[in-house]
């Protein structure tokens, strides 16, 4: 695995970054969810450094980047993945981003298309309004005294009940996670969620895409992912029994799904190209 380093951004700003495999491969930029840093693609980065150069970064706010105050925005989140591309001479690359990093995805399809070559995004959605329910929850998370109760919501939209009943050692390292993330970071991704809706704008997306949706996603829900599909012109969908954290709950799944789509020699017809069930096995209650 490489080393953490960091860049300081125009804005002073400093972004955490990771890079692993071979700088002649393509470049396979992961970004993450909320409350989680660039750990969350630990169990898929030994795969995907076999085919390409995999660069992960922490959101401003989280993990081993400086925590700016007040709100950010999708712009500016966008913005911090072109400025660290840009520093690193990284002129294209394939981009894949769950959740918030969902999100950033398609902000880059819709506004740096000539920066990116295919596209993943993976237990996300282009709107998740209406505003006022997210300053309640911003609040909320400030005033607390620690991220001890917003860790377990997190966590519960995040695994199975079957996983966090059991103990199991998957989840540990996200509430790990969760409990150092600043809740500023936490009040300042939340506001970038509240203020964004794609929904009309991702028709605009021209690169091939693969939208992953979690059967069980209770934050983004797979009518969620289909619709993203349905909107970007040619993009295949493919719906994982998993809740929200796809590529922690079903590795395999997810991993197979995102390098036969990113291999794939052949561009995606236009038009929707339906949608794959990958229901290898349920997921107990």
């Amino acid at each position: 695995m490489g080393n953490t380093t960091s860049l300081t951004l125009g804005d002073g700003a400093r972004l955490a970054y990771r890079l692993d495999g071979d700088a002649h491969l393509p470049t396979l930029v992961l970004s993450n969810s909320i409350g989680t840093d660039l750990r969350m693609w630990d169990g898929q980065v030994a795969a995907l450094a076999r085919h390409f150069h995999v660069l992960r970064y922490d959101f401003r706010g989280h993990g081993g980047s400086s925590v700016p105050d007040g709100a950010y925005s999708l712009d500016r989140l966008g913005g911090d993945v072109l400025e660290l591309m840009d520093a690193l001479d990284i002129e294209r690359a394939h981009f894949l981003g769950l959740s918030l990093g969902g999100f950033v995805g398609q902000w880059l399809g819709i506004h740096a298309p000539e920066r990116i070559e295919r596209l993943v995004l993976a237990n996300t959605s282009p709107y998740l309004g209406p505003a006022a329910q997210w300053n309640g929850r911003i609040a909320a998370v400030l005033q607390a005294p620690d991220m001890t109760r917003t860790a377990e919501e997190f966590l519960a939209n995040w695994f199975p009940a079957r996983l966090l009943d059991s103990g199991s050692p998957l989840v540990e390292p996200f509430r790990a996670m969760l409990l150092a993330t600043d809740p500023r970071g936490v009040a300042g991704a939340w506001a970038a969620v509240r203020d964004a809706d794609m929904r009309r704008t991702i028709a605009l997306i021209p690169q091939p895409t693969l939208v992953i949706a979690g059967r069980d996603d209770t934050v983004t829900s797979a009518r969620h992912g289909e619709r993203i599909a349905a909107t970007i012109p040619g993009a295949r969908l493919v719906v994982l029994p998993a809740v929200h954290l796809s590529n922690v709950e079903r590795p395999v799944e997810f991993l197979q799904a995102v390098l036969d789509f990113l291999q794939a020699r052949d561009e995606p017809a236009a038009g929707n190209a339906g949608v794959e069930d990958v229901s290898l096995a349920a997921i107990p209650g």
